[in-house]
């Protein structure tokens, strides 16, 4: 592992109430979410970053309120329209049951989509 240098004012650790090991992990962690938020890094990568496990890493962008989903409304749409036009349904039940995808609901953050299914029978 690499070591990096970082020069900072001594006010730093005082204005975050926080010891320099730990404010040095604190902005690990930070910048691991950040770079996974901006697409930079997978989910795996930025774990690593951090020096987090895969679950520790969701429970960090979780507590960061960012998404650990990284999609599109758009490639979200389109991933579920094509998950429900593949399933098969017997030919007695079609007639029964029609399924749509309504568009997306207004997001509340970039990364945060939500959708509203609407299913009919």
């Amino acid at each position: 592992m690499r070591t990096i240098t970082i020069d900072l004012p001594e006010t730093a650790f005082a204005a975050l109430r926080k010891a320099p090991d730990e404010f040095a992990r604190d902005l690990r962690i930070a910048a691991a979410v950040k770079w996974y938020e901006l697409g930079e890094l997978s989910q795996a990568k930025a774990a690593e970053i951090a020096g987090l496990s895969r679950a520790e890493f969701i429970d960090a962008l979780s507590r960061h309120k960012v998404s650990p989903f990284q999609y599109t409304a758009e490639e979200l749409t389109e991933e579920l329209a094509v998950s429900i036009n593949s399933v098969v349904i017997s030919p007695m039940l079609t007639p029964m049951i029609s399924a749509r995808i309504v568009t997306p609901v207004e997001p509340d953050r970039a990364t945060s989509m939500r959708f509203r299914y609407s299913w009919r029978a």
